[in-house]
C-alpha cells in the first residue's frame, strides 16, 4: 500500500485526530498487524486449531 493509504488506515483504525507522520504510521501499522495476528492465533488455539 502507498504511504498515504497506510497513514489513512492507521488514522481510521486508531481514531486519531490527525494523520500520523509516515514513519510513525508505518510503525503503528506493524503493531496493528502484530496485535491482530496474535489475537487470531489465540482464537485458533482456543478452538483447537493450530
Amino acid at each position: 500500500a502507498a504511504k498515504q493509504q497506510v497513514q489513512h488506515m492507521v488514522k481510521t483504525l486508531l481514531n486519531l485526530p490527525e494523520v500520523a507522520q509516515e514513519d510513525a504510521a508505518d510503525a503503528l501499522a506493524v503493531a496493528i498487524c502484530h496485535a491482530n495476528s496474535w489475537t487470531l492465533r489465540q482464537v485458533a488455539i482456543n478452538s483447537g486449531r493450530r
